[in-house]
């Protein structure tokens, strides 16, 4: 397998995507979440929106595979 099949597979994977969703879900959210008496919009808000999008769409994955144990 060549370097580029390689690194496709590993991106594609769906525990890769539901993991880097969550890591980024948690470090953002710990962000708002210290910064939640200031009322200001950062790039933490932005990230912690794209972060729960990326959850969203990795989702169907999972249920596809439940799906297909039954």
């Amino acid at each position: 397998m060549s370097i580029k099949g390689l690194i496709t597979v590993v991106i594609e994977n769906r525990w890769v995507k539901i993991s880097v969703a969550l890591t980024l879900f948690l470090t953002a959210g710990a962000e708002v979440w210290s910064g939640i008496e200031e009322i200001e919009v950062g790039a933490h808000h932005g990230v912690l929106v794209f972060s729960i999008l990326n959850i969203i769409k990795t989702l169907p994955d999972f249920f596809e595979g439940a799906e297909y144990v039954s």
